[in-house]
């Protein structure tokens, strides 16, 4: 299984650029190759592929925006899933088959996984929690997720909020996960082979 970088800011922000470049310090980045899922209506593409060269490193060519399907006969180095509603995020990538191309990456323990906000909780076991933070405007009743790591992650919240978040949660919710973690808007976290290294 391949390491999992969740952050809560985008690669569609600058800052978020430079925490995850951080964490994935890859020298050869320029050679490797990446596959952008990118909800469409949101309209960030072309920010994130100019992000991705000019704070990441890696070249325009080596770049495959979902907009434009699962990069055919390729198995991409990276994979990134953005942030926004995350029921519309899983839902767009369930109607373009993206689910089973990311699974196939991620058996590959050279492979990395960025998850930003929704992106983050779409890696988990499943989306459940997200139901207290975006609205369910496509009627999902099916919230399986990625499976990546065994919990679920919520993005934007500090060590603090994510104690007083257990707490005002119902114990046969949370006891779905083995982990819920958090990140907060200025951090990363690192999963590999299920456990947090950072």
């Amino acid at each position: 299984m391949g390491r999992l970088v969740l952050n809560s800011r985008g690669l569609n922000t600058k800052i978020g650029c430079k925490q995850i470049s951080k964490k994935i310090s890859d020298d050869d980045i320029f050679k490797k190759s990446m596959f952008i899922i990118s909800y469409p209506p949101y309209g960030v593409d072309d920010i994130i592929v100019n992000n991705a060269v000019k704070i990441m490193g890696f070249q325009k060519e080596n770049l495959y925006l979902s907009a434009d399907g699962v990069p055919k006969g390729i198995i991409t180095d990276y994979v990134y899933v953005t942030e926004g509603n995350t029921f519309e995020v899983l839902k767009y990538m369930r109607d373009n088959l993206f689910i089973d191309y990311i699974k196939v990456l991620m058996k590959n323990e050279n492979s990395t996984y960025i998850g930003s906000s929704a992106g983050a909780i779409i890696a988990g076991t499943d989306i459940m929690l997200a139901r207290d933070f975006d609205s369910n405007f496509v009627g999902m009743i099916d919230f399986t997720a990625l499976e990546l790591f065994d919990g679920t992650i919520i993005p934007h919240y500090e060590p603090e909020n994510l104690q007083m978040y257990i707490q005002n949660t119902e114990r046969h919710i949370l006891n779905r996960y083995s982990k819920v973690l958090s990140v907060s808007n200025d951090d990363v976290v690192v999963i590999i082979d299920g456990e947090v290294i950072a």
